[in-house]
């Protein structure tokens, strides 16, 4: 009986933070290019959760491309918006060595960038999805210059 709480314990506990991860935003519009360009993006959540320390970034140019900070390095892509779909592909980045946590921050963000598949705003803030409509990563303007 100990053993099976043992093991069921942590199972449930991962259980629900997968589902606290992955939410869906019903009170949201479709997105359209004026509402991307010129404006810096900065991450508030990523898979649900605030990102500790300085935020990755990211920004959308007339011409399809996207570029941004990461958590470590500065990165660039090739984004599309077509009617409801969106993606970010061609991705790429600098190969600065930083800290641990960071690089973990880096990774999961440019790997969430690649599965995103619809791009919804909702007031001033945009939100990007993911094939199965969970959220990503959940932006907001960047008010103030960023930190370079």
């Amino acid at each position: 009986m100990r053993r099976t709480l043992r093991l069921a314990l942590p199972l449930a506990f991962l259980g629900l933070a997968a589902c606290a991860q992955q939410s869906t935003l019903p009170d949201a519009t479709a997105i359209t290019p004026e509402f991307l360009v010129g404006t810096q993006w900065e991450v508030s959540e990523l898979y649900g959760q605030p990102v500790p320390g300085r935020a990755p970034t990211i920004a959308f140019s007339d011409d399809n491309r996207s570029h941004g900070y990461a958590g470590c390095n500065q990165f660039f892509g090739h984004y599309q918006l077509q009617g409801d779909a969106f993606s970010i592909d061609r991705i790429g980045s600098t190969r600065k060595l930083c800290e641990e946590e960071r690089n973990q921050i880096e990774q999961r963000y440019l790997r969430g960038l690649k599965t995103v598949r619809q791009a919804i705003r909702q007031d001033l803030d945009r939100i990007l999805l993911d094939e199965a409509q969970q959220v990503v990563v959940h932006f907001r303007p960047l008010t103030e210059a960023p930190v370079l």
